[in-house]
């Protein structure tokens, strides 16, 4: 996660089953202005590979509301279930046309992540990164400062469920604050892939682990990027295809992402995972702090990947949520 004050600068500078969660009667209305793909050339629709079919500037009359480190998608789309870095849940009801192209968000709500006692975590203990759904649904989290990934129960009962242990990667515990997991997301056999944001090791690779829940059995891997980008956000698609969200920060060309494919036969242990670029964000690109990531997949329709924010609760950033898909 990218700190309060570095994006200011930057900016200065230039649920499982469709019907297994409901929002809570305390949701608030949401407002969600479009922007388009590239700031000043309406003619650019694409990024590579990725066509841009939506994207919005969320914002709420609600100070919960931010901080989107990583969410998961309902499968019929409806809303995104997501955790933020001051230890909350923030789900977001969405709209979609009958063709499964974004049009809107139109609610959303905030409640806490309980711990293992059932308390409010604090700032510290409940700084959540992302998010990831079992097989079996059971939702796990990754937290950092307090290095750890935690299982929750059912979407339906987040609100009321507690932290409970799952296995988190030894070497992880010695991370610096901010160089927790960044990104996991759940492989349908069950296994979670994991990966770290910083530090990368001396030929710029980033530690990552296949991590079996049932077994606590993990695999260390090895996750190569290129040009400076860290994974912040990861999906599964059902062919097995790993999608990775990475973002850079740079005090000369400021903020950056990319959307990159892996193949799934490269998670091997002591494996180097190299990745094949979809399409880049930045420069005149709408780009902000992308840290969340999720897949749709329709049939007969193209992949559609959402990317979201994290504004950090900054008046200096933004939430916004794209919508973009590439041919299967």
């Amino acid at each position: 996660m990218l700190s309060q004050s570095v994006m200011r600068t930057t900016i200065l500078l230039a649920l499982l089953t469709p019907l297994a969660f409901c929002l809570p009667a305390s949701a608030f209305p949401l407002k969600a202005k479009a922007v388009p793909l590239h700031i000043s050339d309406a003619a650019v629709t694409s990024i590579g590979k990725l066509n841009y079919v939506a994207g919005f500037h969320l914002t709420a009359d609600d100070a919960r509301f931010g901080g989107l480190s990583g969410f998961e998608l309902a499968p019929d789309g409806s809303t995104l279930i997501g955790v933020s870095d001051r230890g909350l849940w923030i789900t977001v009801t969405l709209s979609h046309d009958s063709a499964g192209r974004l049009t809107g968000a139109t609610a959303a709500d905030a409640f806490p992540i309980l711990g293992d006692k059932g308390q409010r975590l604090s700032k510290q203990w409940g700084d959540a990164e992302e998010v990831a759904i079992l097989p079996g649904g059971d939702v796990v989290v990754s937290f950092e400062h307090h290095h750890r990934l935690g299982r929750f129960g059912k979407l339906a009962a987040l609100s009321t469920t507690h932290e409970l242990p799952f296995h988190t990667p030894r070497d992880i515990k010695r991370a610096p604050p901010n160089g927790g997991i960044e990104a996991i997301a759940a492989f349908p056999d069950g296994r979670l892939l994991a990966l770290r944001e910083k530090p990368h090791d001396t030929s710029g690779h980033f530690q990552g682990w296949l991590i079996s829940p049932k077994t606590g059995a993990e695999i260390a891997l090895s996750y190569a990027t290129v040009d400076g980008f860290q994974p912040t956000g990861i999906t599964v698609l059902r062919n097995g295809d790993i999608i990775v969200l990475e973002r850079r920060f740079s005090m000369l060309t400021g903020i950056a992402a990319r959307l990159v494919r892996v193949k799934p036969d490269q998670l091997k242990a002591g494996a180097v995972i190299k990745t094949t670029e979809l399409g880049r964000m930045g420069g005149r690109v709408t780009c902000d702090n992308f840290e969340a990531l999720a897949a749709r997949e329709l049939p007969g329709q193209p992949v559609r990947l959402y990317v979201g924010s994290d504004d950090n609760y900054s008046s200096a950033q933004e939430t916004l949520l794209l919508q973009f898909e590439f041919p299967r």
